[in-house]
């Protein structure tokens, strides 16, 4: 509706009514309603969303690894100990210990020790003038390839069963001799028995202890082999 203006001496009246809004006004107030409306909802959507995810999480729990299942490799027995040998004792005889009737000279070497049955190394030792020690009777020995204790270490020298060595044994006194092997808890153990003027030949080993002994059993000396040996007995002069 247009507006008209008169103007009456200088001053100036409207005529004609207000100016109707009933357009434009209308539909600008509505459209922001609606947006106001779908805001409202998509709030309240988004918290109903959230507090169901919350309340979900609640009752569940913490989310936890997935156990992984252990493989256990399978277990490889376990070695046993290897048993370890004492070490051989090099052979050196002064004589020939496989010679006929050549009797063999009498060790001037100092011999090795030699183990006894309690852990101890044992000092050999002999007489100079190839005396058997302890021993009541006149009776001589030469030896070779072998080590030699006095009496007194009966009982705490042992064998040791090493590689394998010739024995040879003569007796050339007027008495009976009778030969023991000395075991691995150093025991006597009787061989054989030799009459004036026989011999006999044992497979030994390195290590391993004899006792010649006199009739009446009472020990002349201990040997221990070292190599091929050879033990004569003879009436002392």
């Amino acid at each position: 509706m247009l507006e008209m203006t008169r103007i009456h001496g200088g001053r100036a009246s409207w005529v004609g009514g207000p100016v109707s809004a009933s357009g434009g006004s209308d539909g600008g107030l509505l459209g922001n309603r609606a947006v106001a409306f779908w805001a409202v909802v998509t709030g309240i959507l988004a918290v109903v969303t959230f507090s169901v995810g919350v309340a979900t999480r609640l009752t569940a729990g913490p989310d936890g690894p997935t156990p992984t299942p252990s493989i256990s490799s399978p277990t490889s027995p376990t070695p046993s100990p290897t048993p370890t040998r004492s070490p051989s004792p090099a052979p050196s005889p002064s004589g020939d210990p496989s010679g006929g009737d050549s009797s063999p000279t009498v060790r001037t070497t100092s011999p090795r020790p030699f183990v006894t049955t309690d852990g101890r190394l044992a000092s050999p030792s002999r007489p100079s003038d190839g005396t058997a020690l302890d021993n009541p009777r006149p009776l001589q020995y030469t030896f070779a390839g072998a080590s030699q204790y006095p009496c007194s270490s009966e009982g705490r020298i042992r064998s040791l069963f090493q590689a394998p060595a010739q024995l040879v044994v003569d007796n050339r006194s007027s008495q009976i001799i009778q030969l023991y092997y000395l075991d691995a808890t150093g025991n006597r153990i009787a061989q054989t028995t030799l009459a004036s003027g026989r011999s006999v030949s044992i497979r030994s080993h390195l290590g391993d202890a004899w006792l010649p002994a006199t009739g009446q059993a009472d020990c002349i000396g201990i040997f221990a082999l070292r190599g091929p040996g050879r033990i004569q007995i003879f009436d002392a002069r």
